[in-house]
């Protein structure tokens, strides 16, 4: 498993409907700027960028917009060091 695919994995509690389609439904890869987690359903976009959108807190409590940064915020540091070890493991 790549660090792309990690990240998907770790910002998977904050997508909206985690055990929806929409978490479910991801690209990752990379290109010329580095990794890349690409939600692939037309509402996604929507989603990720309504700051007034009202997610359902009591079924998924932790469901916000920008779920990236709220990963980063919470698990930036645990991400980070299995980015290490994967870099690691694939550099040697």
């Amino acid at each position: 498993i790549g660090i792309a695919e990690t990240s998907a994995r770790y910002m998977n509690k904050y997508v909206p409907f985690r055990d929806g389609f929409l978490s479910q439904t991801y690209e990752t890869g990379s290109d010329k700027d580095g990794g890349f987690v690409k939600y692939t359903q037309p509402y996604a976009k929507p989603q990720y960028e309504r700051e007034d959108f009202q997610h359902p807190k009591d079924y998924h409590p932790l469901a916000t917009d920008h779920w990236d940064k709220a990963m980063m915020t919470a698990d930036g540091d645990r991400l980070a060091n299995e980015a290490d070890r994967i870099r690691k493991r694939y550099a040697g």
